[in-house]
């Protein structure tokens, strides 16, 4: 299911980056991806902009974009759509963006950090998947808000979340999941209200929730107009297997029991798999961790 909403979130990316409203329609029967002149030598260059979609697969990519200083792009994908692992490795060229719409990065295997995305405050969606040697997301410390959805699979050097402490809100869920390397969430310390459930799902070394200890409210997402995305309202820890402390969630599941207020969760709590697998009232009583 995961794997579904990631790939038709870069499938969308893909289509609002190659997308323009001047383009030429191809004519019946050519190949759009083949040279109509075979004799022409001249090396291709990819063309970059900041009103449009762009997709940055090298390091000449990242250089020429930022060459821009573009503040706001509606969506940039750094890495590569078609599981061709990318060569960059260093994408600080890209400091002057401060708003980016759908912000996907996917499939590198140098880039060890984002350096580069520090003045970043807002995001649409946040797809960060399969970057072999990505470290630590410490430069998207500036982010607040995430009016879509956030993803987080399949990073297997990343150790914890730390680069998300400003996070105050994600409107559409948030999704971490088959992060081999992630001990801890921490770096989810201003993280109080999701929107479109949260789901944590298939981290093998995973061994708390403590990043979630300010979450307070988890309700119904607010689908976009593509309605691709989650829109529940479930808090999902599953098939962890080293995790044996949920004592994270304890002012969550303290709101959710009280009838005095509205925060809480307002979907289902579901909670299996894990090395240690607590029920609301466990919780309640103390005994969130083994």
């Amino acid at each position: 299911m995961k794997k579904i909403l990631y790939i038709f979130s870069f499938i969308f990316l893909f289509t609002i980056a190659c997308s323009s409203d001047d383009s030429e329609e191809t004519p019946m029967g050519e190949n759009p991806m083949e040279d109509t002149n075979p004799n022409n030598d001249d090396d291709q260059q990819n063309t970059f902009s900041c009103s449009t979609g762009n997709i940055l697969i090298t390091q000449d990519d990242v250089i020429a974009f930022g060459n821009l200083g573009c503040n706001f792009v509606p969506s940039l994908l750094i890495g590569d759509l078609n599981n061709t692992n990318s060569n960059i490795n260093d994408i600080s060229a890209l400091s002057s963006l401060t708003d980016v719409g759908v912000l996907a990065i996917g499939n590198t295997t140098n880039l060890t950090n984002l350096n580069g995305l520090q003045n970043i405050t807002e995001i649409d969606i946040l797809i960060i998947r399969e970057n072999t040697a990505l470290e630590n997301i410490n430069a998207l410390s500036s982010l607040i808000e995430v009016t879509g959805n956030i993803q987080i699979f399949d990073n297997d050097n990343l150790t914890n979340l730390e680069g998300l402490n400003s996070l105050e809100l994600v409107i559409n869920g948030l999704d971490i999941a088959n992060n081999d390397g992630l001990t801890s969430i921490d770096g989810l310390d201003s993280f109080t209200q999701a929107f479109g459930g949260v789901r944590i799902i298939d981290n093998s070394n995973l061994q708390n929730v403590d990043g979630l200890s300010n979450l307070i409210h988890i309700d119904e997402g607010v689908a976009p107009n593509s309605a691709s995305l989650p829109n529940d309202d479930d808090m999902v820890i599953s098939s962890n297997p080293m995790l044996n402390d949920l004592c994270g969630i304890t002012a969550l599941i303290e709101a959710d029991s009280d009838p005095n207020t509205s925060q809480g969760i307002s979907g289902m709590y579901i909670v299996s798999g894990n090395a240690f697998n607590p029920s609301e009232n466990d919780i309640l009583n103390g005994d969130c961790s083994n």
